[in-house]
């Protein structure tokens, strides 16, 4: 009887130390404070910033320095970053930060302190920086008269995409025209050349293209092309003379040709009325099919060219 009551209380102690040891291994093992302070992921979500960005932006995280580049133009000022952290939190100048839902300006370095479980904090350094611009228009283009001796007035180009067109005075030399033009890119070149507004002379006899490089490096290709006005100027006046003979009916009236001249129009003794076309320039003169009675007669002559003048 009493035998058996010892083997039953030495079973009862053993569970007793085997309690004391599992309960002895709990917690960090060590008992101390994590001082694990790191950010280990930082990105702007375009979830997040959807007036902002259009798709995700992943930071580089490198020693506490983290940096990004947003699209060019992208507002900064209130930028959501999403982030993960081994400690237990995150301020901006005193503000608790939680992850994709604090705002902040991000016009200039951000500090983020993380802090750790044991107090000891890390400062992190995040730089936004806008990406380079895409955009590579020319946005005006003219032949100012200023720039152009040959122009009595400035000529405003039209643009229509991707193509350019401007219309001179009939009779200018294309050859050697100044282009004054606005882009939104960083250069144009014409042939390799780089232009300079206002300054830079072309040949525009055939059209002209234009590349204009934006930032980013992308190139945008603008055709010119440049066509004379109608021709409005009328040839000279034309210069008539007759030979007055004595007794002669049917004097003959004759003129010069003037410069440009196609054809020529006649008619006796009136500016109204039926005018007799020449077939060209060739016809210099006029005689009278019958014979005029006695008076005096006066022959008008007007001289025409290609363009109708």
């Amino acid at each position: 009887m009493n035998r058996k009551f010892f083997i039953s209380s030495a079973i009862v102690l053993i569970l007793v130390v085997s309690l004391a040891l599992v309960c002895s291994c709990g917690g960090d093992g060590d008992g101390q404070a994590s001082s694990e302070k790191e950010i280990t992921a930082f990105l702007y979500e375009a979830a997040k910033n959807d007036e902002y960005i259009s798709s995700d932006v992943i930071a580089v995280i490198q020693d506490s320095s983290i940096s990004t580049t947003v699209p060019y133009g992208t507002d900064v000022t209130r930028l959501v970053a999403t982030f993960t952290v081994t400690g237990i939190s995150v301020t901006v100048g005193g503000t608790d930060q939680v992850s994709g839902i604090t705002a902040n300006d991000f016009s200039s370095p951000v500090s983020y302190m993380v802090t750790a479980e044991d107090g000891s904090t890390q400062d992190y350094t995040v730089t936004v920086t806008a990406g380079a611009a895409s955009s590579k228009e020319i946005t005006a283009f003219s032949f100012p008269a200023a720039d152009n001796d040959v122009l009595s007035s400035d000529v405003t180009g039209t643009i229509r995409g991707t193509e350019i067109s401007a219309a001179v005075p009939y009779g200018t030399d294309m050859t050697g025209l100044v282009a004054a033009f606005s882009t939104t890119g960083v250069s144009v070149a014409v042939g390799g050349v780089v232009q300079v507004s206002g300054v830079m002379e072309n040949d525009f006899t055939d059209p002209v293209s234009y590349t204009v490089t934006a930032e980013d490096g992308s190139t945008q290709e603008y055709t010119v092309t440049v066509t004379e006005g109608a021709d409005t100027v009328p040839p000279n006046t034309p210069v008539v003379s007759v030979e007055l003979i004595i007794n002669v009916s049917t004097p003959t009236w004759s003129w010069t040709v003037p410069t440009d001249t196609d054809k020529f129009r006649y008619q006796l003794n009136e500016e109204s009325g039926a005018w007799t076309e020449t077939a060209d320039a060739g016809t210099t003169s006029f005689t009278p099919g019958e014979a005029l009675a006695d008076g005096t007669y006066t022959l008008y002559v007007q001289a025409g060219d290609s363009a109708g003048n």
